[in-house]
C-alpha cells in the first residue's frame, strides 16, 4: 500500500473504507451489501432481470421470402395474429445468434444478412454481405468468422461457400470443397461441424439416378485452414449423417459429439438400415464403435429428422408416420410427424404429447424458467408447445393466428 507515502488524513480515509470492504475466497476486494432499513440483517432481493424476447417467423401460401414476424417474451398462453406482424423483413428461412447478434442466409439470392431488434420489438436489417449460402447453413468458426455454404446436389462432390468476418461484414474468401465422391454419383451437403480443431462435412452420398443414399455413413474431415479434405470418414451402421433443414448434432459435457441420420424416404432415400444416433469422441475423428443408437427400434420403427439439444444428454427428434405417407409431397404438406424425444445415455426414446405436426422444423427454445418451447404446426393451427424436461409434461403454449404455419422461433440475445 506504500504507506510511506499518504500523510494521516489518506490513511484515515483509507481505513473508514475498507471497514465497509471484505474479501472473497479469491482475495477480490468487494463492498458488503447494504443492510437494508429496519436491520435484522436481510438480504436485498436480487434484481429483477428482463424477460427473454423471442422472434417467431409464420409463413402464408408457402412464401418463405415473406415472413410475418412477431416479437414476444410470453410464449406460455395467450395468442398472436398476424395483423400485427411485420412483413417480409427475413427473407431467409432460418436465423441463427452467433456472439449475441442475429444472422440469416437468404432464401432466393445468395446472401448473409444480420438483423437487429430494438427495445420495441421492431426488427430491421443491419448489413448484408453476397455469401454462397442457403437454407441456414452458417458454421461459427469463431474469432469473429463464419463460414456459409450452399446445400444442393452436385455431380462433381463440390460445395460452393463464403467466410464472412462478421466485425466488418465482408468476405474474407469464396471458394469450393472438393469431396471424393463414387462415379455416377451425387453428393449433398448436410452440415458442417467444428471439432478437434478439424471441420466435419456431413453429406448424402447417392446414386445419380435414384437420388438414393448409399448403404453407408460418408463423413468428410477437413483442414480447418484450408478446407481441403484430409480423409473420409466411414460407419455401415447406418446412412445419411446429419440433416440440412434444422439442428442435426450436439456436444455433451465430455465434449463427445451425437450426431443424428436421418436415411428416411423423404431426406436419404435409404431405410435399408436403421436411423439412428452415432458418437464421436472428444479428440477422436473417427466414429466410436463401441455406440450405436438404434433409434428406428424404439420409435414404432419409423424414421426421423433433426436433433435438436435439450439437456447434456437429451434432443428433441421429428418422427414421421409412415402409415399416414402416401405420396412424397405428404411429408411436407401434410400433419405427419410425432415429437419424441431422445436420451442418448440411456438410448431409449419417449413420445411427447403433443398433436401431429407438419414441416417445417423449428428447433426448440429454452425459456427463463428452464423450460422448453416447441412449436407444432397442427390442424388447429399453429402453437407453441411447452414441455418441462423434468416431469415430461407438456401443455399448449401460445398460439399465432392467420398463418399457414411457423417457420422459426429464436431468442433474441
Amino acid at each position: 500500500m506504500k504507506k510511506n507515502r499518504f500523510n494521516l488524513f489518506i490513511l484515515l480515509l483509507a481505513a473508514s473504507f475498507f471497514i465497509g470492504c471484505s474479501s472473497d475466497d479469491n482475495g477480490v476486494e468487494t463492498m458488503d451489501p447494504p443492510t437494508p432499513e429496519g436491520g435484522g440483517g436481510e438480504e436485498m432481493p436480487p434484481p429483477e432481470t428482463e424477460a427473454t424476447r423471442f422472434i417467431i417467423n409464420g409463413i402464408i401460401d408457402g412464401a418463405p421470402t415473406d415472413a410475418n414476424t412477431v416479437v414476444v417474451s410470453d410464449l406460455t398462453q395467450g395468442s398472436v395474429n398476424v395483423s400485427t406482424a411485420q412483413e417480409g423483413v427475413f427473407e431467409g428461412a432460418f436465423i441463427a445468434e452467433i456472439n449475441e447478434r442475429l444472422f440469416s442466409t437468404l432464401q432466393t439470392d445468395f446472401g448473409f444478412v444480420e438483423y437487429r431488434v430494438d427495445e420495441n420489438g421492431s426488427v430491421s436489417e443491419v448489413a448484408r454481405v453476397v455469401a454462397q449460402a442457403s437454407n441456414g447453413n452458417i458454421v461459427d468458426l469463431g474469432n469473429d468468422q463464419v463460414l456459409t455454404f450452399n446445400a444442393a446436389y452436385n455431380p462433381d462432390g463440390l460445395v460452393d461457400y463464403t467466410i464472412v468476418d462478421i466485425s466488418t461484414m465482408t468476405e474474407v474468401t469464396t471458394g469450393q470443397i472438393a469431396v471424393p465422391i463414387n462415379d455416377d454419383a451425387l453428393l449433398w451437403p448436410n452440415s458442417i461441424i467444428p471439432k478437434d480443431g478439424k471441420l466435419l462435412l456431413n453429406y448424402i452420398h447417392a446414386d445419380i439416378n435414384s437420388f438414393a443414399n448409399f448403404d453407408g455413413i460418408f463423413t468428410a474431415v477437413l483442414n480447418a485452414s484450408t478446407l481441403e479434405v484430409e480423409e473420409i470418414i466411414e460407419d455401415a451402421r447406418s446412412a445419411t449423417p446429419g440433416y440440412n433443414l434444422s439442428q442435426d448434432h450436439f456436444f455433451d459435457s465430455n465434449g463427445d459429439l451425437y450426431i443424428g441420420t436421418t436415411n428416411s424416404n423423404y431426406w436419404g432415400i435409404n431405410e435399408n438400415l436403421p436411423a439412428g444416433i452415432l458418437r464421436i469422441r472428444s479428440g477422436e475423428l473417427e466414429y466410436d464403435e463401441t455406440y450405436f443408437f438404434d433409434v428406428t427400434s424404439q420409435i414404432n420403427n419409423e424414421y426421423f429428422a433433426g436433433l435438436a439439444q435439450l439437456t447434456d444428454t437429451k434432443a428433441l427428434i421429428k418422427v414421421f408416420r409412415s402409415d399416414l405417407i402416401e405420396q412424397f409431397a405428404d411429408y411436407s404438406q401434410k400433419a405427419v410427424i410425432e415429437h419424441w424425444v431422445v436420451d442418448v445415455q440411456t438410448q431409449t426414446a419417449e413420445k411427447l404429447d403433443i398433436p401431429l405436426s407438419l414441416a417445417p422444423f423449428a428447433d426448440p427454445v429454452v425459456l427463463d424458467d428452464g423450460n422448453f418451447g416447441i412449436v407444432a404446426n397442427t390442424s388447429e393451427g399453429s402453437f407453441i408447445y411447452i414441455y418441462d424436461e423434468s416431469t415430461g409434461s407438456v401443455q399448449q403454449g401460445l398460439e399465432y393466428e392467420g398463418i399457414d404455419f411457423i417457420r422459426t422461433i429464436t431468442a433474441i440475445p
